[in-house]
């Protein structure tokens, strides 16, 4: 509480009630996008479908199922069910949390700054402020599902304050400093990659600082808690990621067979979208920012735009730059090596999509760190003198108060989705995801021609790869208005049925199907439909085991099914067990027509390897489990369909 008496504490509150105040418009914003996926298995326990350890377990964004941040997500259901407006708050709360613990720790990086140690109090505050305030978070802080992030963000800080705290006491031979740095700060790193994978981070954060900050005297060696730090949590981990590259690079790259880039154009493209981050960053445009960036044009060579090679080139002088003034501004170094470690998962080689504003939330702490030495270092150089203080007191208000006000008409532009998709689509009109949630709007509420307009303006910009899906969403957009396909259509389907199965192209197949299985899409006959599925699984590019092509074989035999076709459709569903790797919810289904089909022994076989997932937290698979296995035990099994 001592900190907040201080004139650098009474700045840092003035700060976080300016963010409570701008973010607040958006508090009352719906749920975007993959929030309904990654909030599915919250609502499934919230409704006692799940134990509390399969909900935790449940999220498959990342390797490691992120159970910290959905700890989180139940928390917040579990006080006001699955109301946005709480789990927004939620995270606007951890992100002053965020604020909180970077005004500290920038304090003590400050210090280890020879220019700028004196004025570490006041400048960590501001800068911790800045961050708080910035309109380039409002995509992280109003998105509810990048709380992975946040959370991930909060415990990389922590961990990495914390090794700070051990690296200063092991300067001093304190033998304390063994606990800080191989007890604490790897805990709170194991918390961080709960969050979010991110949170391996931090050995990498710990060197960045470990180079800026903490240069050994000539004939003197760094301390061997330090050694040992990073020789266990980062030479080992890197030895073990380059031996597992080596003998499985498929592990890292596979997952490029189904993006519509290349590792090459991933790579090339990721200094131009660095670029991109501190632009919005520093010269923030609210209209400009946003979700949409899956048409970021990709760089296919070094000249391919002309800005990917300027874009290394600048870069590389940066660091070039710092470096040489690693004595004069080491925090421009820090800051710098901070920004580049805090990107080094997602914004390297790894097959995820290219452009997202959240991966910048904590490398921003990082460049408004090299900004701050950068500038001190400059005022230096061109030797301002202190008349100039006012003069730059008063820019400093006016930029903060820009800031603000950015922000918290970004803020309001979120809190309602109509608001959003407009602004999007003014600033954005080529991104084929925004124009699909726009025709998604238009086709839920049954409106047939502004979706299909929107459904042509974004198939202009579709990559290759998702040739039949356009075609798809035509279809859902017909199905839904309860209006009949023009034959034209069936046509396009059938010609570019050798398409792949992408996730898009699925979902709008899965869509279409299950509405014309239940009967809602009376326009929409079965039999085109099923010709249509059978077409495509037999021509597609895509392997068999991918997810799109095994779930779209699982609702051709749901359809199958639906006209009583049972030997085709235990076929089709069979297959898709096997290639799903027996996914339960494709063996319910094979049970049930099996029943119905009278095939008494298959259905006890496929009983047999369903209990193996009995007990593990799905309470909805264990039901129906307990009734197939008392339905044949009692010879009706009729009633298990």
């Amino acid at each position: 509480m001592h900190s907040f008496a201080t004139p650098a504490g009474r700045a840092a509150l003035v700060f976080a009630v300016l963010a409570c105040i701008a973010y607040w418009p958006g508090l009352g914003g719906p749920f975007l996008l993959d929030d309904f996926e990654n909030l599915s298995t919250v609502a499934a326990w919230e409704g006692g479908e799940r134990t509390t350890v399969n909900a935790l377990l449940s999220n498959r964004s990342g390797a490691l199922r992120r159970p910290v941040a959905m700890a989180s997500f139940m928390a917040d259901a579990a006080v006001a069910g699955l109301n946005p407006f709480q789990f927004k708050l939620t995270n606007l709360l951890i992100h002053l949390l965020c604020g909180l613990v970077i005004w500290r720790l920038l304090s003590h990086l400050l210090r280890l700054d020879p220019a700028l140690g004196a004025r570490a109090a006041t400048l960590s505050a501001l800068l911790a402020g800045l961050w708080l305030i910035l309109p380039a978070h409002v995509s992280t802080v109003l998105y509810v599902v990048q709380r992975m992030a946040q959370l991930s963000t909060l415990f990389m800080l922590l961990a990495l304050w914390a090794w700070l705290v051990g690296r200063q006491q092991a300067a001093m031979g304190d033998r304390g400093s063994w606990l800080w740095l191989l007890l604490v700060s790897p805990a709170l790193t194991v918390l961080a990659a709960l969050s979010k994978e991110n949170g391996v981070l931090v050995p990498l954060l710990a060197l960045a600082v470990e180079i800026a900050y903490f240069r050994p005297a000539a004939g003197t060696s760094r301390p061997a808690a330090v050694k040992a730090y990073f020789a266990a949590f980062l030479l080992m981990p890197a030895l073990a990621a380059l031996t597992l590259l080596a003998l499985k690079p498929g592990f890292f790259f596979d997952g490029y067979a189904g993006r519509a880039f290349t590792l090459t154009e991933r790579a090339l493209s990721q200094p131009r979208i660095l670029w991109d981050y501190t632009g919005k960053l520093l010269l923030p445009f609210g209209p400009r920012m946003g979700l949409y960036h899956d048409n970021y044009p990709l760089s296919t060579g070094l000249l391919s735009p002309p800005a990917t090679l300027l874009a290394i080139l600048a870069w590389l002088l940066a660091l070039a730059t710092a470096w040489r003034l690693r004595h004069a501004a080491p925090s421009l170094l820090a800051g710098l090596l901070i920004f580049f470690g805090g990107h080094a998962m997602e914004s390297t080689l790894l097959p995820l999509e290219p452009y997202f504003e959240h991966r910048n939330y904590l490398p921003s702490v990082g460049m408004l760190l090299a900004v701050a030495g950068l500038g001190h270092w400059l005022f230096g150089k061109l030797h301002l003198s202190e008349r100039m203080a006012p003069v730059l007191k008063g820019a400093g208000m006016l930029a903060i108060a820009l800031l603000c006000f950015a922000t918290f008409a970004r803020s309001t532009v979120w809190s309602d989705m109509n608001l959003l998709l407009a602004q999007e689509l003014r600033y954005n009109p080529d991104s084929p995801r925004l124009r699909s949630i726009i025709a998604a709007h238009f086709i839920q509420a049954g409106e047939l021609q502004p979706a299909l307009e929107h459904i042509e303006a974004a198939e202009k910009n579709l990559p290759a790869r998702e040739a039949i899906t356009a075609p798809l969403w035509r279809l859902l957009a017909y199905c839904m208005s309860n209006a009949e396909p023009p034959q034209t259509l069936w046509e396009q389907l059938r010609t570019r049925s050798s398409a792949p199965i992408t996730q898009y192209a699925m979902v709008a197949w899965e869509q279409v199907a299950q509405r014309v299985e239940a009967g809602r899409c009376p326009e929409v006959e079965k039999g085109p439909l099923i010709d249509l599925g059978r077409e495509w699984l037999s021509r597609t590019t895509s392997r068999p085991t991918d997810h799109g092509v095994w779930r779209t074989r699982y609702n051709l035999a749901r359809l199958l099914a639906s006209i009583g076709a049972w030997d085709d459709a235990i076929s089709q569903g069979t297959r898709a067990w096997e290639d799903s790797d027996y996914n339960n919810g494709v063996g319910v289904f094979l049970f049930q027509i099996n029943a119905s089909a009278g095939n008494i022994e298959r259905c006890r076989e496929i009983l047999l390897i369903l209990k193996r997932s009995h007990g593990a937290g799905d309470l909805l698979l264990d039901r129906a489990i307990d009734l197939f296995e008392a339905a044949i035990k009692s010879g009706q099994e009729d009633t298990a369909k």
